[in-house]
């Protein structure tokens, strides 16, 4: 993935169907053969995957969006237990709020 990509939360992913995002949240488990992602605005999302991410973990997500509540993965990364992503949602909003400072 060649970028830059817009971080989002659930209620930003929504309207980026087809385009290529970053999304982090906490690993809920798997359901119906897709990977649950509490995302940092509390919403549930869905992570097409092939790789086997740790349940309860922190992850930032590299995909592209195949409908408004799914990724499907390019790649992920871990984030530290410390990470707050609460933190990381006013940074989302930031961003669209004020995109000529980040984009």
């Amino acid at each position: 993935m060649d970028g830059p990509f817009p971080r989002v939360n659930l209620d930003l992913l929504r309207s980026m169907v087809g385009k290529q995002v970053i999304l982090a949240g906490k690993v809920l488990g798997y359901e119906n053969g897709k990977l649950k992602v509490e995302t940092s605005d509390k919403g549930i999302a869905y992570v097409i995957t092939n790789n086997n991410l740790h349940d309860g973990g922190l992850c930032e997500i590299w995909g592209t969006v195949t409908d408004p509540k799914t990724i499907k993965e390019e790649s992920h990364t871990y984030l530290s237990e410390g990470f707050s992503l609460e933190l990381y949602n006013d940074l989302v909003k930031a961003t669209f709020k004020y995109p000529d400072h980040f984009f």
